[in-house]
């Protein structure tokens, strides 16, 4: 039986390859398990699965699921304001890899497109409890998550920005506006992690 606490999802999670601090892990696996009864839960952006891990472990402990959304090309994209960062990709094997090595790859269903082309590819999900937004980080394509996927996040449910002060400014400039709207209420920031819970 696979261990889904908040201890074995961290440490399936840190030899992981990617960016994720253990506090924001453990302020991701409460969230995820905290909202699991509200919907399932969506990623924008999972590399090599180093928060796909920790989300998935969450979820499958309240029997959720996660949707998680690349097209693991590899991080070689043009982020709008700022440069080209180097290859480091495709991604999918070593996903699906370290999905099974932790024992939730049944908790995650693989989004393997865009986060734009995803929007419309489930559509038949009516909402989620829980987005956690990592994928492109110019501010356009910020934004545009930001944008969609807020319209499918259900009340009471929680969004979630990572890199939210970082060299690539589009999650610091999305988070800035997020914060003066009346229907997101501020939670607070983990390291470069930033929540907000959907009010209405």
């Amino acid at each position: 039986m696979t261990d889904l606490t908040l201890e074995a999802a961290l440490a399936h999670s840190r030899p992981l390859t990617g960016w994720l601090e253990e506090d924001e892990a453990a302020t991701l696996y409460r969230h995820a398990a905290d909202l699991g009864a509200l919907g399932p839960i969506l990623e924008i952006g999972s590399f090599h699965g180093k928060s796909t891990v920790v989300l998935a472990t969450a979820a499958k402990s309240v029997g959720a699921r996660i949707y998680a959304v690349d097209p693991h090309e590899g991080i070689n994209y043009w982020q709008d304001d700022f440069g080209p960062m180097p290859e480091l990709g495709p991604t999918l094997d070593a996903f699906r890899h370290n999905l099974r090595a932790a024992g939730v790859a049944d908790a995650v269903i693989e989004v393997v497109m865009t986060s734009r082309e995803a929007f419309d590819h489930l559509r038949e999900v009516e909402s989620f409890g829980l987005v956690f937004i990592d994928g492109n980080h110019g501010y356009e394509h910020v934004r545009r998550d930001f944008d969609q996927w807020s319209q499918r996040l259900a009340a009471d449910g929680v969004l979630a920005f990572h890199d939210s002060d970082t060299q690539m400014p589009g999650p610091r400039r999305v988070i800035a506006q997020v914060r003066e709207r009346d229907d997101f209420a501020y939670i607070g920031r983990v390291a470069q992690l930033t929540s907000f819970r959907k009010i209405r």
